[in-house]
């Protein structure tokens, strides 16, 4: 199994598919829905992103975002590019 890959060699996926996600940053974070959707555009993805809710203290913010990704290669390079967002904790 690769640990840099989120899914094992023997997950059967079927592109195109259309992917859900939820991104979680700190509440305080610049510009996340420019940011991505500079990355979907950049991966010449139709994408969205729309604001979710808020923690009780305040401390952090989600987002669901959903995309059509064409291949293993592009949902890889998505996951990757959302990890590297500044004020991302965690993509779910």
């Amino acid at each position: 199994m690769n640990l840099n890959s989120p899914f094992d060699s023997q997950t059967d996926l079927q592109f195109p598919l259309l992917w859900h996600g939820r991104l979680i940053t700190i509440s305080d974070a610049q510009n996340i829905p420019q940011l991505v959707q500079e990355l979907f555009r950049c991966l010449l993805l139709n994408g969205q992103i729309t604001q979710g809710r808020r923690s009780g203290g305040d401390r952090y913010r989600s987002w669901q975002l959903s995309a059509t990704l064409p291949d293993r290669p592009t949902m890889e390079a998505l996951f990757h590019g959302l990890e590297e967002i500044p004020g991302v904790r965690m993509l779910i």
